[in-house]
């Protein structure tokens, strides 16, 4: 048996995840435990470090970084299923935020002191297809935004970028 080792922990209602990595080597990986029926579920089993687990009553997202850059996945904790990528690869995403089923996070194009990063918000839908819809850019792009945090309708970030979603 492989022991991992963990990082942050998040609790929400039934559940409890972490990021942990195996105690031989490796890569980080996602886990979900539901208090209610006492299992844990592995929710990642790439070749990427899978970091920063949030949950909500309805999703738990993180990031993972890989070889084509970072990318935010999201899991169903109400549907189950597999895990689902939320971001474009067009940008490198990190620092995922989940009030129910709305997701926000930075996405940065660059690096060094031309790297410019985004707020993006996905809305928890779905297209027809099953795909999840097109994340959208909320901050200026002439103003470099990062941290984003979320609690319902409402959604702030450093650099005073204030964007309110009216229900």
């Amino acid at each position: 048996e492989t022991l991992f080792r963990h990082t942050l922990t998040v609790t929400r209602g039934n559940y409890v995840a972490w990021s942990g990595k195996a105690s031989d080597g490796g890569d980080y990986e996602v886990f979900l435990y539901n208090v209610a029926t006492g299992t844990t579920k592995r929710l990642t089993t790439n070749t990427g470090d899978d970091k920063g687990v949030r949950l909500s009553d309805r999703y738990a997202v993180w990031w993972c970084s890989g070889a084509a850059g970072n990318s935010i996945w999201a899991y169903d904790l109400v549907n189950g299923g597999s895990p689902f990528k939320i971001s474009s690869d067009a940008f490198s995403n990190s620092d995922p935020q989940v009030s129910g089923s709305r997701v926000v996070w930075t996405g940065t194009q660059g690096s060094g002191t031309s790297a410019l990063s985004e707020i993006f918000y996905w809305d928890g839908g779905f297209q027809t297809n099953g795909s999840p819809t097109a994340p959208v850019l909320l901050s200026s792009p002439s103003l470099t935004s990062s941290l984003p945090q979320i609690d319902g309708a409402n959604v702030v970030s450093v650099n005073s970028v204030f964007v309110i979603f009216q229900d």
